[in-house]
This record gives C-alpha cells, sequence and structure tokens, in this order.
C-alpha cells in the first residue's frame, strides 16, 4: 500500500493572476488531502498547468 501511495505524485505550475494562484492553491490541498505528494516536475507522475487567457501575461 505504501508504495502505491508513493506513485501519486503530482506537479502544479500555476500561471496568471492572484485568482489563478488561489485555485492553485485549492488544486493542491485537495490533492494532498486525497493522499497525492507534490513532486518536482521531474519526478511527478502527472503535471497540472494552471492558466488563464484573460491576462496577456498568461498567453
Amino acid at each position: 500500500m505504501q508504495s502505491a501511495m508513493q506513485d501519486k505524485t503530482f506537479y502544479l505550475y500555476t500561471l496568471g493572476c492572484k485568482a489563478n494562484q488561489y485555485d492553485s492553491q485549492v488544486i493542491r490541498e485537495g490533492l494532498l488531502k486525497s493522499g497525492f505528494s507534490e513532486a518536482p516536475a521531474d519526478e511527478a507522475h502527472f503535471s497540472i498547468i494552471n492558466s488563464c487567457t484573460v491576462t496577456a501575461q498568461a498567453d
């Protein structure tokens, strides 16, 4: 069971405004509560890129 938990790793990258930063924090907390662990991009089993097209900088 422990090895299965170690396989549950994610990387979360956020682009955009403070609303996106808040949304990413909500996503992060939900994943952590569900037993996932945060990992560097090159070690994570999956990545989430939270972006926004409302601001030009995020495009």
